[in-house]
């Protein structure tokens, strides 16, 4: 059986086992679950799901939650994790779209990604769910679950360029080169450094709207540290 063959099989039998698999996230409009998708890293989508009922009934619409103060929203979805930043972001993500696109989710991807919060999987899933279009939202479970049917043969992270760069996902995409001064600081991103990664999180190095990008961290904590 080729890997094509073996996808195609993998791809029937997952539907007659899941019929109805559609997002776990709760949400009725675009910007529910941009929201929800931001509170979604690093927690449940159950827990989520508890959390923006809480936040709604607050905050009904876009301009409320745009004018809401940031330290009111963070109250709420502490219970989430990285609280601070992502009160942050959705404030920030709000007015945007309050003012830039009086209250609507753009369906533009490279829109998307210019929202504070939202990366390239948080963007493809929008894209996906929200508009119908051609998407595919991966994350590193898609690593370890296609080496196990045997899509790929033994890949264990994201692919390296002959210049020692890493793969990009921060919004602009591409590859950046990251130093090899970078390399000692993967202890906090791998979470070997429970103390190092604590201060990187409250630190302010995550430039990019919040999010933890693995390559982010270490390039960000790189430039603060010289």
């Amino acid at each position: 059986m080729t890997k094509k063959q073996r996808a195609l099989e993998v791809i029937e039998r997952l539907k007659k086992e899941y019929p109805d698999a559609g997002c776990t996230l709760d949400y009725d409009q675009a910007w529910k679950l941009l929201v929800s998708v931001r509170l979604a890293a690093q927690c449940t989508d159950e827990r989520v799901n508890k959390i923006v009922e809480v936040l709604y009934e607050k905050y009904p619409t876009v301009d409320a939650l745009a004018d809401a103060d940031v330290a009111d929203i963070e109250e709420i979805v502490r219970p989430c994790g990285l609280g601070k930043s992502k009160a942050r972001d959705i404030s920030a993500c709000m007015k945007i779209l309050k003012e830039e696109y009086g209250g609507k989710v753009p369906d533009d991807f490279d829109a998307l990604l210019k929202l504070p919060g939202v990366g390239r999987k948080s963007a493809n899933l929008i894209m996906g769910d929200v508009f119908g279009k051609p998407a595919i939202v991966t994350d590193t479970h898609c690593i370890r679950l296609t080496n196990r049917i045997g899509l790929v043969d033994g890949i264990k992270e994201p692919k390296k360029g002959g210049d020692g760069s890493l793969e990009d996902h921060s919004p602009g995409g591409g590859k950046r080169s990251v130093p090899q001064a970078c390399v000692p600081w993967t202890g906090c991103v791998y979470g070997k450094d429970k103390a190092l990664l604590r201060q990187v999180l409250s630190g302010g190095y995550l430039q990019e709207a919040g999010r933890i990008d693995k390559v982010q961290i270490m390039y960000n904590v790189y430039l603060k540290s010289t």
